[in-house]
């Protein structure tokens, strides 16, 4: 990944965490996920695939974040 592509791909998991933050993953959509991040609605599926792996990848994100400081 070149670097606009991290800031991209960062930018969405980032926006997931935060609405991850006030709803369940149920109620979240990819199109908000990515007017969250403030990137186009297709970068969601160029980097992640899905939504689901989206929102995956920043649980992740989040329990290692959690683990590192316990």
């Amino acid at each position: 990944m070149d670097l606009e592509e991290t800031r991209s791909s960062d930018a969405l998991l980032s926006a997931a965490e935060q609405l991850l933050a006030s709803a369940p993953p149920s109620a979240i959509s990819g199109r908000s996920i990515a007017q969250v991040a403030g990137v186009n609605y297709g970068l969601l599926h160029r980097y992640f695939g899905t939504k689901e792996r989206c929102l995956h990848e920043a649980l992740d994100r989040l329990l290692i974040a959690f683990e590192a400081d316990a």
